[in-house]
């Protein structure tokens, strides 16, 4: 029978896994924002100049591909990726450590976090089997014993065989 946490318990000192995937993610969301703003305030600061323009009868031409030119260097598409793939890892881990935050036995975890980690119904590969025994008991070390920087380097090394695998 499994005991149950009610909440994961805080972690240490420093930034631990899922605090730096989350500081990872927010980061991520602030270089999104400021670019956004930036292409913004050129487009606005733009059509203000093309209106003026326009107005006076002068060209626009050069003005309109100013604007296009720099507002295409703010690159929001891969920005915008790079903070969805940022929130997908962020997600992923917090599920696993919702769900190894459910059980007290590391082989009942590492059973758990197959769905959570390969897929619903995949079947792991030898690598990936000790992979996951190895991240499962790291968090329930973690997560059941003490969250220490120890466990800490254990998921993070064990959460990378298990992506290379």
């Amino acid at each position: 029978m499994s005991k149950q946490h009610s909440e994961i318990r805080p972690h240490g000192r420093h930034l631990h896994f899922l605090e730096e995937l989350e500081a990872i993610a927010d980061a991520a969301e602030t270089r999104l924002e400021t670019a956004t703003r930036r292409r913004d305030s050129i487009r606005a600061l733009h059509e203000r100049m093309i209106a003026k323009a326009k107005r006076d009868g002068l060209p626009t031409a050069r003005l309109e591909a100013q604007r296009d030119g720099l507002m295409a260097e703010e690159d929001l598409d891969s920005l915008e990726a790079a903070h969805v793939e940022a929130l997908h890892h962020h997600q992923q881990a917090f599920e696993v450590f919702l769900t190894a935050n459910r059980y007290s036995l590391a082989r009942v975890i590492r059973h758990e976090l197959i769905p959570v980690l390969l897929g619903e119904g995949v079947r792991p590969t030898p690598e990936q089997r000790a992979a996951l025994a190895d991240l499962a008991a790291a968090l329930r070390d973690y997560l059941w014993d003490y969250p220490s920087d120890d466990a800490d380097r254990r998921i993070r090394a064990s959460w990378k065989r298990i992506e290379a695998a």
